[in-house]
C-alpha cells in the first residue's frame, strides 16, 4: 500500500463503537488494554471511561530497525524492484509509526516495560507516560535446590539466547555475539574449553548463521525444560539491544529469578534501569570488554554467585508479579477515582 490508512494498519479501529457500547452497558471505570495493539486500535476514540495500556515495544520499533540493517535480516535488496520495494516498506512503516502514537495519546495513561520508551512517549508530548516494569513468574523455590543434582561438566557452559531465532533483537544480539565477541573468546579463553548454547525456534538469519558457527556453537532448538537449562550454565549472555534497537527482555527476569549471572551489553540498562554493574549484572559497552568480564566470571565463581545472587534479590524488590500487578491495580484506582492525587502505595496478594 503506498498510503495506508488508519483502518488498514489498525483494522480494530472498526470495533470501537461496538467496544464503547459494551462498556457503558457494563458499567466499568476504566479501559485497561494489556500489551496488544488490537485493544489498543479496538478502543481508539472512545471516551466512555479514561484508558489505560500496559504495553511493550512500539508497534512501529522493530520494522524500523530492520529495514535501517536489510543485511541482517534477510531483506531482498541490490536492484531497482528490491530497493523500490524497501522504500514502501519504510514509508509504510513510518505512518504505522505515526498511527501508533495517534493511539497513544488517545489513553489517559500509558505505561511502558521500557524505561526508555517510556521516556520517548513523555518527549514526544504524552501527559502520563510510566515506566511500568514487565513481570516473569517465580519458580525458584523448587528448581535452586535442583542444582545440587547436575552432574559436572568437563567444559564452561554459557547460555547464547533463548526465543525465537528471527526476531529483531535476537538478530541483532545474536550476530554481534559472532561477529564481535565470539572472536575475542576464542583468543582469550584457549585454555578454557567452553561451548555456547543457543535456544529457541526457527533458523537464524543468514547474516547470524554465517557468524554463529564452530565447534563451540550448540544450536539446541527447544527442550523439554528450559529452567534446568539455566541452572547449569555458568554465565547467561544477554547482547541484545547493541546498536539501534532498544527494548527490554524478560530472560533477564527469568535468569535473575533462578540466580543465573548474566553477563550483557550496556545499553540494557537503558530499558531497565534497575540494572547495576557488578551488582546483579556484569555489563560492558565494548566486545572487548564483554569478552573481559565474561573470561573473569569464569575464572571467579565467588563473583559469579555474587552477581547472581544480587539478581535474584533485583527480581524479588522490582519484578515479581504481586509487585508489578500492584503498580497496575494503583494506576487503574487513579485513574477510576477521576483524582489528580496520587493512590497510596499498598501490597497486593496474588492467588
Amino acid at each position: 500500500m503506498i498510503a495506508p490508512t488508519l483502518k488498514d494498519l489498525y483494522p480494530e479501529t472498526a470495533l470501537a463503537a461496538e467496544v464503547e457500547s459494551r462498556i457503558r452497558r457494563t458499567g466499568c471505570d476504566v479501559a485497561f488494554i494489556f500489551w496488544n495493539p488490537e485493544g489498543l486500535g479496538a478502543t481508539y476514540g472512545i471516551k466512555a471511561v479514561p484508558k489505560f495500556v500496559y504495553y511493550g515495544m512500539p508497534d512501529h520499533s522493530a520494522g524500523e530497525n530492520r529495514f535501517l540493517h536489510p543485511e541482517l535480516f534477510d531483506l531482498p535488496r541490490g536492484n531497482l524492484l528490491n530497493t523500490v520495494r524497501l522504500k514502501l516498506w519504510i514509508r509504510q512503516n513510518r505512518i504505522r509509526g505515526a498511527f501508533h502514537m495517534r493511539l497513544m495519546r488517545d489513553c489517559q495513561s500509558i505505561s511502558n516495560l521500557c524505561a526508555y520508551h517510556a521516556g520517548l512517549y513523555s518527549r514526544m508530548g504524552h501527559p502520563r507516560s510510566l515506566y511500568i516494569q514487565n513481570t516473569w513468574p517465580d519458580a525458584a523455590g523448587h528448581l535452586l535446590a535442583a542444582r545440587e543434582t547436575l552432574k559436572p561438566m568437563d567444559r564452561f557452559k554459557l547460555m547464547g539466547s533463548l526465543g525465537s531465532l528471527q526476531t529483531t533483537g535476537n538478530t541483532f544480539g545474536l550476530h554481534y555475539l559472532g561477529a564481535e565477541v565470539l572472536p575475542l573468546l576464542r583468543r582469550i579463553l584457549v585454555s578454557k574449553p567452553f561451548e555456547i548454547h543457543i535456544y529457541g525456534d526457527g533458523q537464524p538469519h543468514t547474516s547470524v548463521a554465517r557468524v554463529l558457527c564452530g565447534p563451540e556453537i550448540r544450536w539446541r532448538g527447544w527442550v523439554p525444560d528450559i529452567d534446568r537449562e539455566i541452572l547449569s550454565s555458568h554465565l547467561f549472555l544477554i547482547m541484545n539491544n547493541v546498536g539501534s534497537y532498544k527494548g527490554v527482555h524478560t530472560r533477564f527476569l527469568h535468569a535473575w529469578s533462578l540466580e543465573s549471572c548474566v553477563v550483557a551489553h550496556q545499553d540494557n540498562a537503558r530499558g531497565m534501569p534497575e540494572m547495576r554493574h557488578l551488582e546483579n549484572v556484569l555489563l560492558g559497552r565494548t566486545p572487548e570488554e564483554i569478552a573481559d568480564w565474561i573470561a573473569t566470571a569464569l575464572e571467579d565463581a565467588g563473583l559469579r554467585t555474587r552477581i547472581a545472587r544480587g539478581g535474584r534479590q533485583t527480581y524479588e524488590t522490582h519484578f515479581t508479579p504481586a509487585i508489578v500487578v500492584g503498580k497496575i491495580i494503583r494506576e487503574l484506582e487513579h485513574l477510576a477515582s477521576g483524582s489528580k492525587a496520587p493512590v497510596p502505595e499498598r501490597s497486593y496478594q496474588l492467588q
